[in-house]
């Protein structure tokens, strides 16, 4: 479970045991929320369907030369690898969820900085799945995301 948790978070995913459908339906994309929410709804969203993530669906929200930093490993550039990853994570993981609205986000210049909670299951069929907890930033340019750097921590999943 902990490897599945650190593959999620560089997903950057997931939220508090209710299905990626349930979590979409229950937040809906306002006009004025950043990129970063619109791109977390559309992830949950595209997650929960049986088609594979594209290189276009990613282009909406990221530049062509997206890194991912995660606790201070970076991605290879680019929305192919971006795009690789999120398909093999589609493939691997039953559900993955990025909790909406987020806990907490706030715009300086042009990086938005959040606190969010990700969650998600291995298996359809197993009873608990695990937490993670996302701080960091995203970079933007002409309003699209750039870089992602988050920091993360798994909390182990409650005994039943």
């Amino acid at each position: 479970m902990r490897h599945m948790l650190k593959i999620a978070t560089l997903a950057t995913m997931l939220f508090a045991g209710v299905s990626t459908a349930q979590a979409h339906d229950a937040y809906i994309v306002k006009e004025d929320d950043s990129v970063l929410t619109q791109m977390f709804a559309w992830f949950n969203t595209t997650y929960a369907k049986p088609e594979r993530f594209t290189e276009a669906g990613f282009a909406q929200y990221f530049t062509d030369e997206i890194v991912f930093d995660i606790n201070g490993k970076k991605s290879p550039k680019g929305l192919k690898s971006l795009t690789d990853r999120f398909n093999h994570l589609k493939e691997t993981y039953h559900s993955i969820v990025i909790g909406l609205p987020l806990k907490e986000e706030y715009l300086v210049d042009d990086k938005i900085f959040t606190y969010h909670l990700n969650s998600g299951k291995e298996k359809a069929e197993d009873p608990v799945g695990g937490f993670t907890h996302v701080m960091g930033y995203v970079t933007l340019d002409n309003g699209k995301i750039s870089l992602v750097k988050f920091l993360h921590y798994n909390e182990e999943p409650a005994e039943k």
